[in-house]
């Protein structure tokens, strides 16, 4: 099952909310990419997309990839 991470950065300047994808398998985090986009709405479609046509959890850095071109 993939699902929505959310990460607060901090870096010299800034602060940001930066929204992820986990990977999700008997209860255990399997993978997990982390600000991916500050844009939720953009990550929660990949997620849902992911979750609606059953992608393969190995494949989840080339379907985000993939998006963000």
């Amino acid at each position: 099952m993939f699902t929505i991470t959310k990460t607060i950065i901090i870096n010299e300047d800034n602060e940001y909310t930066a929204y992820g994808i986990a990977v999700l398998r008997d209860d255990y985090v399997e993978i997990i990419l982390s600000d991916i986009s500050p844009n939720i709405d953009f990550v929660n479609s990949i997620v849902r997309k992911c979750n609606k046509y059953g992608a393969s959890p190995e494949h989840v850095s080339d379907i985000v990839y993939d998006s963000l071109g």
